[in-house]
């Protein structure tokens, strides 16, 4: 036996090695890839419903409102009947009417359209102050003498900003009703602070 027999002898004897089976078969590559297709399903929608706007509600606004109308209705009561011009007390007077609908409406829409009653929204810090500035003022003015002029201007103020609260409101209320019960009481709420605004002492 030549060298060249004895070689090809013992290439013959070493078995062929096997072709190793791959890791992932096409089978399992098919089901991972639907693991992932919804796995990315998953997140793209969770993100985008997380960060998707929410819907605007008018409750809390509901709530400033009949929170601040109650609080002017007592500075009213306190106040309307030591002012001197008679013009003033009747507007005061035709005040306190639109303060009492206004209370009364928002608890009525703030029960039947959201489930909740208005004494659960407490008085925020910035309403609270300025109705406690307020009523210093007018106190200060009654003990100086100078009511009629500060009952005016104070009350033509928080009718101002009372109407700010109510375009708040209405900005976010999706409700006709809720949208038309603040748009008749703004009407109101307008020609008074008009009347407070131009009250002088002289008239």
């Amino acid at each position: 036996m030549n060298d060249l027999d004895y070689l090809n002898q013992i290439s013959a004897g070493v078995p062929s090695s096997k072709p190793v089976a791959p890791f992932f078969d096409k089978k399992t590559k098919t089901v991972l890839g639907i693991v992932a297709v919804a796995i990315v399903a998953i997140i793209v929608l969770f993100t985008v419903s997380s960060s998707a706007p929410k819907p605007l509600e008018a409750d809390a606004e509901l709530g400033r409102i009949y929170n601040r109308s109650s609080s002017l209705l007592k500075t009213i009561d306190e106040y309307n009947r030591d002012v001197k011009s008679s013009s003033l007390r009747a507007a005061g007077s035709s005040l306190q009417t639109v303060l009492l609908e206004l209370q009364s409406g928002s608890n009525s829409l703030l029960e039947s359209y959201y489930g909740v009653k208005a004494d659960s929204y407490p008085l925020t810090g910035e309403d609270s102050s300025l109705l406690e500035g307020t009523n210093s003022n007018l106190e200060k003015a009654r003990l100086n003498g100078l009511l009629d002029r500060h009952y005016a201007s104070e009350l033509a103020y928080q009718i101002s900003h009372l109407m700010i609260v109510e375009d708040q409101a209405i900005s976010k209320s999706s409700s006709h009703t809720i949208s038309e019960f603040l748009e008749d009481s703004k009407s109101s709420l307008t020609q008074l602070q008009e009347t407070f605004a131009s009250f002088s002492e002289s008239n």
